[in-house]
């Protein structure tokens, strides 16, 4: 890993984003409480991933439920982001694989080589062989203090999402 400029070190992680929530917290007269209802469960996957200088940042990664959203132009390479389907909108090892392989054919016709850092997620293969990246996974159970993605960008990134 010593070959590795900052350019070329990658971190990626998922995350779940609820996108019907109602906002937690609002403003009533004192003394009233805020009319409320069942909270929206209706949730999309989505994994953020960008280089460790910040000069790059991979197209955004959305998982849903549906394989043709109605909203979506019927070509969905049309979108400005990757979008696949799974029946839980959930991140699986066998769909992260196959993203990986496709990352890994589009660095190799660039001739260029990336570390990746990943969690110790159950969904992220360990027995994965790619060309073109060298796939590092942090430690168990330290990723909420080491890894970048979960030092502010993900929450900087949902909080750009929700202002919108």
């Amino acid at each position: 890993m010593d070959d590795f400029t900052p350019e070329n070190i990658f971190n990626g992680d998922e995350t779940g984003l609820y996108f019907r929530c109602f906002p937690d917290k609002g403003y009533s007269i004192k003394g009233t409480d805020l009319p409320g209802g069942k909270k929206a469960k209706d949730r999309i996957t989505v994994m953020l991933c960008a280089n460790m200088s910040g000069t790059e940042k991979d197209p955004l990664l959305a998982i849903g439920k549906s394989k043709q959203p109605r909203s979506f132009p019927k070509v969905l390479s049309k979108l400005p982001i990757r979008y696949e389907a799974t029946k839980n909108a959930w991140m699986t090892g066998i769909h992260l694989r196959e993203v990986d392989k496709k990352v890994d054919s589009s660095l190799r016709m660039n001739k260029r080589n990336i570390c990746l850092l990943a969690d110790n997620c159950s969904a992220h293969p360990k027995s994965v062989s790619l060309t073109n990246i060298c796939l590092k996974f942090l430690p168990a159970n330290t990723t909420s203090i080491m890894q970048p993605m979960d030092m502010g960008v993900i929450k900087n990134w949902k909080a750009h999402y929700k202002s919108a």
